[in-house]
């Protein structure tokens, strides 16, 4: 078998369905039920599949007479279940047997019956899925069905349809089994439906089984490689818009797909960058506000920590790009309050600040990032330093105002040695010199009111437009 370029669809199941007969003493309805259960059984073996068929459909009738007055009767529902199966009634095939097992759990025989019997169906519908997508590649290789223009490729990817609504009746049958989720959005994804795709690979993280199992880590990894596939392609041909239109196909159906969304707000970014090379200011600024936008929301999808502050990094610096440095800013900021003591933080709130306008507060920003930088050491001995401050200098004043200092970090600039005060759970920092203070920084105030950079003439009288 090919293999697709979204990976390898798996191999064929053996399927055998255990039969067994029936128990006595139960509702006479339950009874008839099972007798045309084995009796349309047998008129299917010797080939009779009209006549078959009727007997299924009157088992299926009596065996939910008989359930509606003894639901408690497992077997009954395993009867109902293969009677379904027969009548090619997949997702009440799949609850009759989720009921029986739920219901038989306790009788390990019982349970093996259950589970048995319904494997035979899944595998059924997941053997047949496998042929057609086996006659799916003998048309066309699987990698070339979903951008070719070969004639030829409208009847491949009908058979890919044909493969794919049988793995979904295979998923409908038993829903733990990660494989026929996988299968059905490889189907999907070759056939171009990547919006569709994305939500069967969540529903089979979801519901299947064994979660520690390969089969589960496949889904897992298909996840990423169904967009990943076709934004790369669409990418290459330089086709941002397509790409982007895209991954908002997936988006409005899973809104807050994280991993989607950083890709568009990455894709979006890729953009600006290609338009800014061509010279394109108004083209470039949009499509940095369009990244801006995805990185937003990425921030309040992104499952840990470590992931929402890398989005909000990003979102400043696109931010920044398309001119909106007041949200820059906002969103540098509220960095710094999520972890001071990073200097990265620091020099993007500075930056921002900049682009804002707030002119004080940038200066404010380079004390806090000198004392961070690498050639800035921490004061060891704490307590032993605080002990050494004159009480009627600037430092003393200030140790006697703020308490003592979290932390110290000493750089020297010439010849000039400079202690910079930190108390990172009120957010600022003094610089002192010689025990005179040199400058500060209050990094838990945000230029709220700082003026924005003054305006620049425009070229026609009375416009202005901002730097």
């Amino acid at each position: 078998m090919k293999k697709s370029v979204l990976g390898p669809v798996l191999a064929v199941f053996v399927a055998s369905l255990a039969l067994a007969s029936h128990a006595s003493a139960r509702d006479f309805r339950v009874a008839g039920g099972i007798q045309y259960v084995i009796q349309g059984t047998k008129e299917k073996a010797n080939g009779n599949f009209d006549d078959a068929r009727r007997i299924f459909g009157k088992a299926v009738t009596n065996l939910r007479m008989g359930i509606e007055n003894d639901p408690k009767d497992g077997e009954a529902w395993i009867y109902l279940g293969q009677a379904y199966g027969e009548l090619d009634s997949a997702e009440q095939c799949g609850a009759a047997y989720a009921e029986a097992i739920s219901r038989v759990k306790a009788d390990p025989k019982m349970l093996k019956r259950a589970t048995d019997n319904r494997d035979f169906f899944f595998n059924d519908y997941y053997n047949r899925g496998l042929v057609k997508y086996q006659e799916a590649t003998k048309i066309l290789p699987a990698e070339e069905i979903p951008n070719s223009t070969d004639p030829k490729a409208a009847e491949a990817k009908a058979k890919l349809a044909e493969a794919g609504a049988l793995f979904r009746q295979a998923v409908a049958v038993n829903d733990t089994r990660a494989i026929a989720y996988d299968n059905l959005a490889i189907m999907l994804a070759l056939q171009g439906k990547f919006d569709e795709a994305g939500p069967v690979v969540d529903a089979g993280l979801a519901h299947a089984e064994p979660k520690d199992g390969a089969e589960y880590d496949r889904l897992k990894n298909r996840k990423d490689s169904l967009y990943n596939n076709a934004v790369i392609e669409r990418l290459k041909a330089n086709d941002f818009d397509g790409a982007i239109a895209m991954l908002d196909g997936i988006l409005a159906k899973n809104p807050n797909d994280y991993s989607v969304l950083a890709r568009a707000a990455e894709t979006s970014f890729a953009k600006a960058k290609s338009l800014e090379a061509a010279k394109d200011e108004p083209g470039a600024k949009a499509a940095y506000g369009q990244a801006a936008g995805y990185f937003g929301r990425a921030v309040g999808a992104a499952p840990a920590d470590a992931g929402k502050r890398d989005m909000m990094f990003n979102q400043v610096i696109a931010c920044q790009a398309s001119g909106d440095g007041e949200t820059a800013a906002k969103v540098a900021f509220d960095l710094v309050q999520m972890d001071p003591k990073d200097a990265s933080y620091h020099r993007l709130l500075r930056a921002a600040y900049d682009k804002m306008g707030a002119a004080d507060k940038v200066a404010e920003q380079v004390w806090a990032i000198l004392g961070l930088n690498d050639n800035a050491t921490s004061v060891t001995d704490l307590p032993g330093f605080i002990a050494g401050v004159v009480k009627t200098s600037e430092a003393g004043q200030a140790l006697a105002t703020h308490g003592p200092p979290d932390d110290v970090r000493q750089f020297t600039s010439g010849d000039t040695k400079v202690d910079v005060w930190y108390w990172w759970g009120k957010k600022r920092c003094i610089a002192f010199s010689g025990g005179h203070k040199v400058g500060a920084a209050n990094f838990g105030e945000f230029a709220a009111d700082a003026p924005l950079a003054p305006a620049k003439p425009a070229t026609k009288a009375g416009a202005t437009k901002k730097g």
